[in-house]
């Protein structure tokens, strides 16, 4: 077995991935560890491209296989964070979200949807924190001030998320702004 043209085949499915090519891109890597098992890289894109045709059992398990392999990487906790989300387990998604953020506790994104697990759990307080963090750390992000003015809808639905919805829409509305004036650029 050559590593070499394993890292060859992780490359050409990397190709495929950017291209939507979901199935070539699986059967690369599907050789690609079969020359090289031991590639954590080789298991986080297949599970990535697994994940894309919604093959989520047979992605998580890629996911968890980059764990074994390689526990340090965030991305792979990140990532099976998001399908045990959409497998609705919670608790494991809130526990591998958890340590994506320990791992690399300046993404955003992983606060954010560390964040959107709790809100699903009716655990505002906690998922109202997680936003507030994802905020510091991407204040241009729309989506998490909406996420937050929901939060605090849920837990004071009298009227607590009208102003925080309203900073989001602003937010979001600036941010179709320069999206605007580049895209013509």
């Amino acid at each position: 077995m050559d590593p070499k043209l394993g890292r060859a085949y992780v490359k050409r499915a990397i190709l495929a991935i950017a291209r939507g090519d979901y199935a070539v891109a699986t059967a690369d890597l599907d050789e690609a560890i079969r020359l090289a098992p031991e590639s954590a890289v080789a298991y986080l894109n297949r599970g990535v491209a697994l994940e894309h045709q919604r093959r989520f059992d047979k992605a998580l398990a890629d996911y968890l296989e980059v764990i074994r392999l390689d526990p340090k990487l965030a991305i792979a906790h990140y990532d099976a964070g998001g399908i045990y989300r959409e497998l609705k387990q919670f608790d494991q998604s809130l526990a591998s979200f958890s340590e994506a953020v320990r791992l690399n506790p300046s993404d955003a994104q992983a606060y954010m949807d560390r964040g959107v697990v709790r809100y699903l759990m009716n655990q505002f307080d906690e998922a109202i924190a997680d936003y507030n963090e994802a905020i510091r750390l991407r204040p241009q992000h729309a989506l998490t001030y909406f996420n937050r003015g929901s939060a605090y809808r849920k837990k004071r639905p009298e009227r607590a998320g009208d102003r925080r919805l309203q900073k989001g829409a602003r937010a979001q509305s600036r941010s179709r702004g320069r999206q605007n004036k580049t895209a013509g650029a």
